[in-house]
């Protein structure tokens, strides 16, 4: 069940990008001048201000902190996901140890929405 709404995973929802310090929103951000990924986000979750169809600028640190939006790597696939503390993940049913065979691949650094989408 696919239509425009539906982010496919390989091709819209992932996006290599170097940010410079002649981006405006980098700037206004306060973002360093890196190589990130930018992940949209799939699904909303509003207790974390999350919609979905939103950016998340991630940076490939390791060490996220509480609170942290994070990148998952479970079995070759990678997801969103939102650090408790270090070793727990939070969701939307409560918090959850980090399994064994997850590992964090990078940790979010900015957020952005667009707020119309033609």
């Amino acid at each position: 069940m696919e239509n425009e709404q539906t982010v496919v995973a390989d091709e819209k929802r992932r996006l290599q990008v170097y940010v410079d310090n002649d981006d405006v929103l980098a700037r206004a951000l306060g973002v360093v001048e890196a190589d990130y990924e930018c992940v949209r986000v799939n699904g909303t979750w509003l207790d974390k201000g999350l919609k979905e169809g939103d950016m998340v600028l991630v940076s490939p640190s390791p060490s996220p902190r509480a609170g942290d939006i994070v990148l998952l790597e479970e079995d070759g696939r990678e997801r969103l996901g939102l650090m408790h503390e270090p070793g727990w993940l939070e969701t939307m049913s409560g918090v959850r140890p980090l399994n064994a065979t997850e590992q964090v691949r990078g940790v979010g650094v900015a957020l952005v929405r667009a707020l119309h989408r033609d």
